[in-house]
């Protein structure tokens, strides 16, 4: 008997967020008292894990919760691709079957991921935090509380894919997804940049390269658990019930649904000589 959806991402979730703590236990101590010296301070240990669950996943899953929230950052997500790419043409909806897969939902957790990592260093770096001494790289939950801010503002780019918008513009001829310029910096080459510029970061805060991509990994232990936990349910609960009101929203903004484009465009394509 096929696994439902549902049944995927909890089980999944629920390992991956298992194997996490394991690691954190035990690879992790491990590793920081034999391959440094002196060894790293601060890597041991899940004390505050549940504080990451209750900032990084709650916060946003509460804001979410609100449907005229979610609704907005639709919308502002559609004026400000319509504002900048739109003028010269216009909008119409061409929907397309997306399975609920899991693996789906894990890379659209790497974009938020990836952003807060970046963001949480950012700050630190800043302040003062990454000073040589105390090599703990410790996150006060003032920062935690901006990664699960930025973390909740990001589905309006989610939205906008899954309402199947597409702009057309009759000047170039071109037919482009309203979502494609926000999966440049919510995507995975995205997040790898931004990840790149994490160990760039601390090496700058006299980290040695190995203690920053030993960083990395930890924080990735520590942090994308939570995320995706939220993604997930954003995924399996709260889309599903924003949907149908963004596309009576649709309807009144006079995007119309194109459900044979795939056959319009068959129509135009050269015959073999």
């Amino acid at each position: 008997m096929p696994w439902k959806p549902w049944q995927v991402h909890l089980f999944s979730l629920l390992t991956i967020s298992f194997l996490a703590v394991v690691f954190l236990l035990t690879l992790i101590p491990y590793a920081v008292r034999t391959f440094f010296s002196p060894p790293l301070r601060g890597y041991g240990g899940v004390r505050f894990e549940l504080l990451y669950y209750l900032t990084v996943a709650l916060i946003p899953i509460a804001l979410w919760l609100v449907p005229a929230f979610v609704r907005h950052l639709a919308h502002a997500a559609y004026s400000v691709h319509k504002s900048i790419f739109g003028r010269s043409g216009f909008y119409i909806r061409y929907l397309t079957q997306t399975p609920l897969r899991f693996r789906t939902t894990v890379l659209m957790s790497l974009g938020p991921f990836g952003l807060d990592l970046l963001a949480i260093v950012e700050v630190e770096h800043f302040f003062g935090g990454l000073s040589t001494g105390s090599r703990g790289f410790y996150i006060s939950p003032v920062l935690l509380l901006l990664a699960g801010i930025v973390t909740a503002l990001i589905p309006g780019a989610w939205i906008i894919n899954e309402l199947g918008l597409r702009l057309l513009n009759p000047k170039t001829g071109e037919i482009t997804r309203a979502s494609a310029v926000y999966d440049g910096y919510l995507g995975p080459l995205s997040t790898l940049a931004l990840l790149v510029s994490f160990i760039t970061t601390l090496e700058s805060a006299n980290y040695s390269y190995e203690a920053a991509v030993f960083a990395l990994g930890v924080w990735a232990l520590r942090l994308f658990p939570p995320l995706l936990a939220a993604v997930t349910i954003y995924r399996l609960y709260i889309e599903p019930k924003v949907l149908p009101s963004l596309e009576s929203w649709c309807d009144r903004e006079n995007i119309p649904v194109k459900n044979d484009l795939s056959t319009t465009l068959e129509t135009i394509r050269p015959s073999p000589s």
